[in-house]
Formats: structure tokens, sequence, C-alpha cells
């Protein structure tokens, strides 16, 4: 009785596992939700590899400010902003996301605030994805 109890339990735990890790595989295509509630500069992160397709949900109309979504590459100690990568979001707007590709080999994406990184109080969703 002992040893049947015991192979549920490993049974129950390894579909859990398999269960947690299947959920945060699939997360990888959902929006991310960001509430800007912080004076944060960097409030979201992803690095990437390849041809990204910049994909965006919604800003909160009641939000005061707009936001950016931008790429940066890791240069020499600094992070540096690429000028042809990032999509500027005003409050109340979707994104088409059928449009604004960037070519590119590893960004890291970050959402930030406009401008200078001040508190906003909006809300907004996004994520990217491979094209």
């Amino acid at each position: 009785m002992k040893q049947v109890i015991t192979k549920v339990l490993l049974s129950a735990l390894f579909i859990a596992i398999f269960a947690s890790v299947q959920v945060f595989a699939g997360n990888e295509s959902l929006a991310h939700a960001v509430d800007l509630h912080s004076n944060e500069a960097i409030v979201y992160s992803r690095t990437c590899t390849g041809t990204y397709k910049y994909i965006w949900g919604h800003n909160s109309v009641h939000s005061d400010q707009g936001v950016w979504f931008v790429a940066e590459t890791y240069v020499n100690g600094e992070w540096i902003e690429d000028e042809h990568a990032r999509v500027h979001i005003q409050a109340g707007d979707a994104f088409d996301e059928t449009s604004t590709y960037v070519y590119t080999s590893t960004h890291t994406w970050r959402l930030k605030v406009d401008p200078f990184w001040y508190h906003t109080g909006c809300t907004a969703t996004g994520y990217i994805r491979n094209k």
C-alpha cells in the first residue's frame, strides 16, 4: 500500500512539473501586460536572436504618457539603443500587428516610459515574436 501511494504521489509530482514547464513555454507567445506604476526605466526585457516582429496590444486610454518598445545592444559596457528598432505608442493607441519588422541578430527588448522615464500610471500590453 505504501508503494502504491508513493507511486501515485510521484506521478502527480511529475505531471505537475511537466504542466508547469508547458505553461512557461507556452507563455512565450502570449501578450505580456506591463503596469507602469514605478519610476523604473526598464520594466520588461527579453533577449532575442533572429528576425523579430513588434506585436502590440494596447496602451491604456487613461495613460498620461506614451510608451516606447525599444531594442538595445550591450556594447563596451553600456546599453546602446537602436534608433531603427523602436515603436512609440501614444495613450489609447493599439499598434498594427502586420507591420514593422526589425532585421537584426541579437537585441534586448525593453519597454520604457516616455519621456525621461517619468512615472506614468499607464498600462500597456505587448510582446514580440519570431517572424
